[in-house]
């Protein structure tokens, strides 16, 4: 296993992840948070905003020289590490506050779904199975206590800015966040219900012949 990150927060800021799949970054779309911690970092140089932010993956090269010039920019806010590292990648889940997923297009996508078991609320762009896997944390969801993430679109950086201070708001609000994240641990995305369907579906075509 690689090296521990390594980000220095007090204990309330939140943390926030990318483990990302570099080598695929039409659909991945990682250089939207690369381009977002401008962003972030006005926030924080106004004294608005306190983040750590790790990042696991590996593949573009000129992607992941712009990680790591974010993370030599600043040293124990931002931390990469380039590879594969399978239970690496399960301990960063297990102890952030936010994993973000800003792809282009994606069928299904697991990295969503481990966040909600591991109660790394998630940060999706509104696409595909992303939308179809998490509820979006707006007024209503909130306030019928179903939300467990928050969406953004379109997938371009001023969206993904957006989102993520709706996340950091989310977070301020200590009975909200809560809900939200044991919303999402307790969420069925196992195949039970769409085997269900799928077999009915099947059943019926066959009835049909």
């Amino acid at each position: 296993m690689a090296e521990p990150i390594l980000l220095k927060l007090p204990p309330r800021d939140p943390r926030e992840e990318l483990i990302h799949k570099l080598e695929n970054a039409p659909q991945e779309h990682a250089e939207a948070l690369l381009a977002a911690y401008d962003v972030l970092q006005g926030l924080h140089d106004a004294g608005l905003l306190e983040i750590a932010k790790g990042l696991l993956g590996s593949g573009d090269k000129g992607l992941e020289q712009g990680f790591r010039d974010a993370a030599r920019a600043h040293p124990g806010a931002v931390a990469c590490v380039f590879g594969y590292d399978e239970g690496l990648s399960h301990l960063m889940q297990a102890g952030i506050d936010f994993i973000v997923v800003p792809s282009r297009f994606e069928p299904c996508g697991l990295t969503q779904l481990c966040g909600l078991r591991y109660g790394a609320t998630p940060i999706v762009a509104r696409v595909g199975g992303l939308a179809d896997t998490v509820i979006d944390a707006n007024d209503a969801a909130l306030s019928a206590g179903v939300a467990t993430g928050v969406q953004f679109a379109p997938p371009a950086t001023p969206s993904l800015a957006y989102a993520l201070n709706r996340a950091f708001a989310l977070y301020a609000d200590d009975a909200a966040m809560r809900r939200t994240r044991l919303n999402g641990m307790r969420a069925d995305v196992s195949w039970r219900g769409p085997a269900k369907r799928y077999a009915a579906l099947y059943r019926a075509l066959a009835r049909s012949e």
